[in-house]
């Protein structure tokens, strides 16, 4: 694993210099707004964080001095704690872009610290976090069963508009950040609110999942609950599941997106 991230340094660096330079460029063109420019080079830089974090092994690097700073946080939406922890980078100056991420289902906010210990290191924001109900390992209330990518794109909205109206962070600045169900609801989340996301960043986002639904659904009548992936999760998992198509919303989002998969 050492060798092949050795190898592929090169080149991860000649692409993420290619896309930092294409972003500048296009500051130049007269037909492309300043704002937009400027969001190309916010996701360019992410692009670069989050496949140095991919590639790079461990035992393939020297780890850096870490400076950054963390803050736990429990807030409240509809009257259940929500849990999530912020990295800041060490004497930074505020406002600051910022990076919500979100987990998997059945996952919690540790598989995402590592890339928010990166972005912090590098002197961008960032924000891990437990959805209401997303695993039997959260820190945050509420259960499995309860559950449904409504609930947490909700619980990601939620987040979005507690992180807007933060000082410390560039109000379009914020981007969005998701693996698996997580990249799902962050895809949700972009295209009902397109104007509020600076970026969008998918890691094999789990888009199938409305086709396990369907074929659920195909049942004479759905059980109190069902298996999604070695999940046990609750019917209304299922029932919201099939209220919208997913490729129909996310066409709505109109901003700078990268798709890991």
């Amino acid at each position: 694993q050492s060798s092949r991230a050795g190898a592929a340094a090169p080149a991860l660096f000649y692409l993420c210099g290619a896309a930092i330079r294409e972003a500048l460029i296009c500051k130049h063109r007269e037909d492309m707004k300043l704002k937009t420019c400027m969001r190309l080079l916010s996701l360019s830089l992410l692009l670069f964080a989050a496949l140095f974090c991919v590639f790079s092994a461990p035992s393939a690097r020297v780890e850096a001095q870490t400076s950054r700073q963390t803050e736990e946080l429990y807030l409240e939406r509809g009257g259940k704690k929500l849990y999530g922890k912020l990295y800041l980078p060490e004497d930074a100056v505020s406002p600051l872009p910022l990076v919500i991420l979100s987990h998997g289902l059945g996952s919690n906010h540790h598989i995402m610290e590592p890339y928010a210990e990166f972005f912090a290191d590098s002197g961008i924001a960032a924000f891990v976090f437990d959805y209401i109900g997303g695993s039997e390992e959260s820190l945050s209330d509420g259960d499995m069963k309860d559950m449904s990518v409504l609930t947490e794109a909700a619980d990601l909205s939620f987040l979005l508009d507690h992180f807007l109206a933060d000082a410390r962070f560039m109000e379009d600045g914020i981007f969005l950040f998701g693996g698996s169900q997580g990249g799902f609801i962050s895809a949700f989340v972009a295209g009902k609110r397109s104007a509020d996301e600076a970026g969008l960043i998918l890691l094999y986002p789990a888009f199938d999942l409305q086709d396990i639904c369907r074929e659920l659904a195909v049942q004479s009548e759905l059980p109190d609950n069902v298996t999604i992936e070695e999940h046990v999760v609750g019917r209304a998992y299922v029932e919201d599941m099939l209220t919208f198509d997913i490729y129909e919303v996310m066409a709505q989002y109109a901003g700078p997106a990268l798709l890991f998969h």
